[in-house]
């Protein structure tokens, strides 16, 4: 009992955080090792202990509720799986009910002083694990099966949320991890890590206080607020997702992406496709599509197309299909209304670019301008930019009142001068800092660049020599030692996600 107490106290004072020494230079590279070298028969047994240590650090008392949640999940698919008609909706929505029931407890009501970790992305795993039994796409699960896919530890705490077609049968069969996935893996890692405390951490002293002391701020402060928070945000929920993705390569396991570049979107609909995908493709599979194949709706819909046309029809359906993906999105993000704000923000801007679509193609069939023409894409991405950055503004506000507050002071005494070094240097970051967040910003979407051009690094990498590729990871390594922010004047700054 005294070696199971000093465990968790030692994962309560050291954090087992993606981004936190205990997990980076003990635990995951003690548990890559066992899997690595143990036999084949053994490695389900290595996940499965690494899995509960993980949790049981992470989470401590609160532990019970996500085992509940395992229990719940498989014993609810396998009564779905065995059931007819309305026996079998009879379950499927208990279990329903059971999973996002506690959700909703702490999360929304507050019943508890905290939440469990990682109950946002693991309720919906469970849930997608009940509807695809349900719809007779998965067979019933085992106990294993069900706990190693929920509480796989690189993505339980922040994602990606992985549905069972994503990770299930690799986690029954964990193959052999070669040479090539383990340099991919811990290359992934390093450059997440990059993006985390070179950069997202050291805009978090910005954000904080321009957000904290809002009322104080106006005019091209707040514009800069924005712009620093979204990209606080990127970088660290984009690191530290790539942190998850390289652990689980250490381990064989291929997570599903979560971002593909978003800053090169488009629109508002495209910047969603890019930005964490993974919960974008659960609300489409589980939420969007069963609406738009309901029988009411294809009725409605082809009722709606012979009264008034197609471009009605589509409309109509596209409203009654997004609204509830966009309240869910919004919700999700936790119980504050300027989240439910942020999703109907989208709503109106996706119907918005869905109902202009006419338009537009009459506009560039009458001028004969190309659509994809370098100057139009340009100002597409421009435009889809600041979409972003406004929508993420009113993200991090504190309440809607702030947000709106902080929107509206923007156009008073608007003047770029003040955004001085002098004046910057009263958030407690000196000039080097911002040399810093500047040169890693540059990099990173230098990089994101290159990648949507098909660039991949593992694959050049691997026509270098030995010497060539040893020269690239010490640098690697020594990019985030030299650049990162800790140490004497840094707190260490939580992972942005982790809290939704």
């Amino acid at each position: 009992m005294t070696g199971c107490m000093s465990l968790l106290s030692c994962g309560e004072e050291y954090g087992m955080e993606y981004n936190k020494p205990l997990y980076l230079c003990a635990f995951l590279p003690l548990m890559a090792l066992l899997c690595h070298y143990a036999p084949e028969r053994h490695r389900r047994k290595i996940l499965i202990v690494a899995d509960l240590i993980f949790y049981v650090l992470l989470a401590g008392k609160m532990t019970p509720v996500f085992l509940l949640t395992v229990l719940v999940t498989c014993l609810l698919t396998r009564r779905i799986g065995t059931s007819n008609g309305r026996g079998k909706t009879a379950w499927f929505l208990l279990g329903i009910v059971l999973l996002f029931g506690p959700l909703f407890a702490f999360r929304f009501l507050r019943l508890f002083p905290s939440s469990p970790t990682g109950i946002s992305y693991y309720t919906l795993m469970a849930a997608a694990c009940l509807i695809e039994v349900y719809w007779g796409r998965l067979s019933p699960l085992g106990l294993t099966d069900t706990f190693l896919f929920l509480s796989f530890f690189p993505q339980v705490l922040q994602g990606p949320i992985a549905r069972p077609e994503d990770t299930m049968e690799q986690l029954r069969h964990p193959a052999a991890v070669h040479r090539p996935e383990i340099r991919a893996g811990l290359l992934r890692i390093l450059w997440g890590l990059f993006k985390k405390l070179a950069i997202a951490d050291r805009l978090n002293m910005v954000v904080g206080m321009l957000f904290r002391e809002y009322t104080n701020y106006h005019g091209a402060w707040i514009p800069f607020a924005a712009i620093c928070c979204t990209l606080q945000l990127y970088m660290d929920f984009s690191g530290m997702i790539d942190v998850s993705i390289g652990s689980a390569q250490l381990f064989g396991i291929r997570l599903p992406e979560n971002f593909r570049q978003p800053f090169l979107s488009e629109d508002a609909g495209e910047f969603w496709r890019r930005w964490h995908i993974t919960l974008g493709v659960w609300l489409k599979t589980y939420v969007y599509y069963p609406i738009v194949t309901a029988k009411p709706v294809l009725k409605l819909m082809k009722s709606t197309r012979k009264k008034h046309g197609k471009y009605a029809a589509q409309l109509l359906v596209s409203f009654l299909a997004l609204t509830p993906v966009w309240l869910f999105n919004g919700i999700w993000h936790g119980p504050h209304l300027n989240y439910i704000l942020y999703g109907i923000y989208y709503l109106v801007l996706i119907l918005l670019n869905e109902a202009l679509k006419p338009a537009k193609s009459a506009f560039y069939k009458k001028t004969g301008f190309r659509r994809e023409g370098a100057f139009f894409k340009v100002f597409r991405i421009a435009r889809t930019l600041l979409i972003v950055v406004t929508g993420e503004l009113f993200f991090r506000a504190q309440g809607t009142r702030a947000g709106l507050s902080m929107i509206a002071s923007t156009f008073h005494d608007f003047h770029l001068s003040d955004l001085t070094l002098t004046n910057l240097h009263t958030f407690g970051l000196d000039t080097a800092d911002y040399a810093l967040i500047l040169f890693g910003t540059v990099l990173v979407f230098g990089a994101d660049l290159l990648h949507e051009h098909g660039f991949d690094v593992n694959v050049w990498l691997s026509g270098k020599s030995r010497a060539f590729r040893f020269a690239w990871y010490y640098a690697a390594v020594a990019l985030v030692i030299i650049f990162g922010a800790y140490g004497t004047g840094y707190l260490a700054v939580d992972m942005i996600y982790a809290n939704f």
